[in-house]
């Protein structure tokens, strides 16, 4: 089983998403199951859209089972990860 790794520095927490690929926990704006997503055109558009401007970061060399969003103000990207949406919601509690 994997584990999604959690660091704090100071008041800020980082989430590892998968091959050293490091986010800020308080810029994830969603965590989406892909296979669900993938059903809905406004989804996959989202998708190509983010992948054509390369803003979509493939976090990992498996299947993606989910996607996360993510904006930090400075930076807005979305990141394809091996791990289902109940294991990254679980490191943020």
């Amino acid at each position: 089983m994997k584990t999604v790794n959690i660091r704090r520095y100071g008041k800020r927490a980082f989430i590892q998403l998968e091959n050293n690929r490091w986010v800020r926990k308080d810029g994830v704006l969603a965590i989406v199951d892909f296979d669900r997503a993938c059903y809905a055109r406004v989804s996959r558009r989202f998708l190509s859209d983010r992948e054509k401007d390369g803003r979509l970061i493939v976090a990992s060399d498996g299947l993606p089972k989910s996607f996360v969003v993510y904006d930090d103000g400075q930076r807005e990207e979305s990141y394809l990860s091996v791990f289902n949406v109940d294991s990254i919601k679980r490191r943020f509690v």
